[in-house]
């Protein structure tokens, strides 16, 4: 499946289930619990935006 249907897809089942936040790919699901505890400038330092 190519990746915007996956997207469109977790996107349409986050609003079905009423979510307020949602990961829309599993790499990203990995690395969520980290950057919620993480300081928020380490986060901007290393997904670039520092």
């Amino acid at each position: 499946m190519d990746e915007p249907e996956k997207a469109v897809k977790a996107i349409y089942r986050a609003i079905s289930a009423r979510k307020k936040k949602a990961v829309i790919t599993r790499r990203w699901a990995f690395l969520v619990p980290w950057m919620r505890i993480a300081p928020e400038w380490l986060v901007a330092k290393i997904l670039g935006k520092a």
